[in-house]
């Protein structure tokens, strides 16, 4: 979020989390406010998302954050539904994220600085949610990607990202998707 303090033109950089990539994007700038990021926020304590027009906050661990997944966020050529946030992460620190939702068969992915792939999980969270454990290799900013197990696919869910590591659960998913 910034606020200008004249009307003078800004220029703005736009760069990959591992350098060398290069490929399509699209660039927002949305007139607004995002509320901000509220200290000492419990894991029980849950906030909640913007709408899908402005710029999801940058999370820190230790937060929660309830959010619809639908078309008014991103659509891929297959009609999956996909929503993007990112999370601060330090070198050498393990975090355990979780996508939970009643509504749908949640997947999560994880893209960022020193990961040599997009890392995902679908059902590890337990009755198809996701839950994935992560090291971060690098200190920087992460792209958390909360998508569905299917097109056209969608609902409310809840995504935490809390310090240390899970145990995943095997429940099974008996959702279709």
């Amino acid at each position: 979020m910034y606020t200008p303090k004249d009307d003078r033109p800004l220029r703005l950089l736009v760069n990959t989390a591992d350098g060398g990539q290069t490929g399509r994007y699209v660039l927002r700038v949305i007139p607004g406010t995002v509320p901000p990021d509220p200290k000492g926020t419990c894991r029980r304590d849950t906030a909640s998302a913007p709408p899908a027009d402005t710029p999801r906050p940058l999370i820190t661990v230790g937060q929660r954050w309830e959010a619809t997944l639908s078309a008014t966020g991103d659509v891929l050529e297959d009609s999956t539904f996909l929503q993007f946030w990112e999370v601060a992460g330090q070198a050498g620190q393990t975090v355990t994220i979780e996508v939970m939702s009643e509504a749908f068969d949640a997947v999560v992915l994880v893209a960022g600085p020193g990961l040599k792939a997009t890392l995902s999980d679908d059902d590890s969270g337990g009755l198809c949610n996701a839950l994935l454990v992560v090291q971060f290799p690098a200190t920087g900013r992460y792209r958390v990607g909360v998508t569905a197990n299917g097109p056209k696919t969608g609902g409310r869910y809840v995504l935490s990202v809390t310090p240390g590591r899970a145990a995943p659960v095997d429940l099974g998913c008996d959702r279709d998707g």
